[in-house]
């Protein structure tokens, strides 16, 4: 067992820890860190260790467990004792503070350098496997190189690598506009959603003011979550209160409360609130960008956003602390609140397809939106309802497989309807099926045809409408119905897919038929994570030969690996 253990632990740090900083520690040839952790290794240990990871060895070709059988390093002979994991990330630590280039100047309370914490954590991963994810991404052409009638698809460790998952994080996901809720859910002043997305977690208000904001859900104290409630609604006399040390937030994310701070030399409340997104509404959705906007003020293109967020800022901040008061609001007081307030109900109102409630100024550092915008435009011209109403019934299935494998069941141009989904099939003329591709969404149509034995009818009439937006956003149009499917990666063997149901607002439907309608549509989605999970096996079985793409139909998902290897090889450029 003990073997075992250690085993593991050398595989994963040798990969992960040790090697980016023995590489780091060779170009800048600092003895102190060498000398740190050679004093835990055992001189011999260390000279074998050295030569496999700085002589030019990448992480894929060293073998830890060849190592580990070779010595005595982790475990003494004598007494069996092993080294503890403090000491051993104590001695990273040296190698790692060691290899620092000195600061010129004294760090500043930079909120966009906080934010950016997890993002060095998923690039130092990323770092450490960089040659090997090379060539994986190389591995696909993708379709600036090949055209999909000759192209293969990507290898299995596309979707099973942790590395490829932390680089696939910082590529696609924290550089696209991502769907996080309703529109509805924050249409009340005080009204919130939280979450968490690829490391980051979040929170959406409707501040006092009437205005739409979004924050990173993180105490600028020490760091612990501010908002542990998923949804909610807190008054106006309210705050948000960190419940570790209470320090408190306004719904304008400014810092209001800050106890015991008193004393604190050079402490500017203009720089501690928390750390603002980019938010905006898209027809029934809010979209939440993962760039901080502090972060684009080295781009001069970023300048009027930068502005207008440190405008709104400065409106509802003070200069500094008062020397012994805890509450920072400009009233005073220093009355205790709660964060969390009364659950609010969410919203059935009715939203328009085409509401586009924006931030107020464009820049040229925000991701581009434009595909979600031409999808509901088309949806609209093809004659279905722009005015929704939500149906209070949201699912998340939980699947055990990569989240590209499900998105690339739903981009498959309807190829496994007839073999998978007996039922939908003798819904839809198939026959009619159409598939329209651009660089960042795809539009599947396809005719409605009579209903299924067992089917509710009506639920798929006139025509079905998929629209696939870049990288994870779903949005399907059938009969009075609108779902719209978040599919986000949990690990790189698993994934959550978050189904939100819509209806048009005249629509008649008895309680009884939605209620079937909703069950018919659980039946399709179960028979896709079944398959999903069956594809997912198949590629971690480490004998799975890149397919081909049949052109007709497989387009879209074609469509859909291009553009990820665009994003992934550019992050590559990027993190280096």
């Amino acid at each position: 067992v003990n073997f075992r253990c250690v085993r593991d632990r050398v595989s994963m740090l040798a990969r992960y820890a040790l090697a980016p900083q023995l590489r780091t520690l060779r170009q800048a040839n600092v003895r102190g860190g060498r000398s740190a952790l050679a004093s835990n290794l055992g001189a011999t240990s260390w000279a074998r260790l050295s030569r496999r990871l700085v002589v030019g060895e990448s992480n894929r070709e060293l073998n830890p467990m060849s190592f580990f059988a070779s010595s005595s390093w982790g475990c003494s002979r004598s007494s069996s004792r092993f080294i503890s994991s403090a000491s051993f990330r104590s001695s990273c630590s040296s190698v790692s503070s060691s290899c620092a280039a000195p600061s010129s100047t004294p760090s500043s309370p930079c909120p966009a350098a906080r934010a950016a914490g997890s993002t060095e954590t998923l690039r130092e991963k990323v770092r450490g496997d960089i040659t090997w994810l090379r060539a994986q991404v190389a591995a696909f052409p993708g379709a600036d190189r090949c055209d999909v009638a000759d192209a293969t698809m990507p290898p299995a460790s596309w979707y099973t690598s942790e590395s490829f998952l932390a680089l696939e994080q910082l590529a696609n996901f924290r550089r696209n506009w991502l769907a996080v809720g309703r529109a509805s859910a924050v249409q009340e002043p005080g009204s919130f959603l939280s979450g968490e997305v690829a490391q980051v977690p979040w929170l959406v208000v409707r501040d006092h003011a009437g205005e739409l904001r979004a924050f990173v859900n993180v105490c600028r104290h020490r760091a612990a979550a501010v908002v542990t409630q998923s949804t909610g609604r807190i008054a106006e006399h309210e705050r948000f209160r960190c419940p570790y040390h209470g320090w408190e937030y306004s719904s304008n994310g400014a810092l209001a409360k800050a106890p015991r701070i008193g004393g604190v030399r050079q402490f500017r409340v203009r720089d501690m609130g928390l750390v603002e997104l980019p938010v905006r509404v898209k027809g029934p959705l809010l979209m939440l960008s993962l760039v901080p906007a502090p972060l684009a003020s080295s781009s001069s293109s970023s300048s009027s956003l930068s502005s207008s967020v440190s405008r709104r800022r400065r409106a509802h901040r003070a200069q500094t602390v008062p020397g012994s008061a805890d509450d920072l609001s400009p009233s005073g007081g220093g009355a205790e609140s709660t964060a969390t307030g009364k659950a609010g109900e969410q919203r059935a109102d009715d939203a328009s397809l085409l509401s586009d409630e924006s931030l107020e100024s464009e820049s040229g550092w925000l991701p581009d939106d434009s595909a979600l915008s031409t999808v509901l435009e088309a949806m609209a011209k093809e004659g279905f309802s722009t005015t929704l109403r939500p149906v209070q019934h949201q699912v998340d299935y939980r699947l055990e497989c990569n989240w590209k494998v499900f998105a690339s069941n739903y981009l498959d141009g309807g190829y496994h309807v007839p073999e998978l989904h007996k039922g939908l099939s003798t819904a839809l003329e198939l026959d009619t099926y159409s598939i329209q591709v651009d660089r960042c969404f795809s539009i599947q149509r396809c005719a409605g045809g009579a209903p299924a034995e067992g089917d509710v009818p009506g639920r798929v009439s006139g025509q079905a409408f998929y629209a696939y937006v870049h990288p994870n956003l779903m949005i399907n149009r059938y009969g009075p119905w609108m779902d719209v499917n978040t599919v986000w990666p949990t690990g790189p063997n698993s994934c959550v897919v978050r189904f939100e149901y819509f209806l048009e607002h005249d629509s008649t439907l008895s309680p009884e038929t939605i209620k079937k309608s909703l069950a018919a549509s659980h039946q399709v989605q179960i028979e896709d994570v079944d398959i999903s999970e069956s594809v997912q096996r198949g590629l971690r079985s480490g004998m799975y030969i890149p397919g081909r793409y049949p052109p007709n139909v497989e387009h879209a998902d074609y469509a859909f690996h291009s553009q990820l290897k665009r994003e992934l090889e550019a992050e590559l450029n990027h993190v280096v």
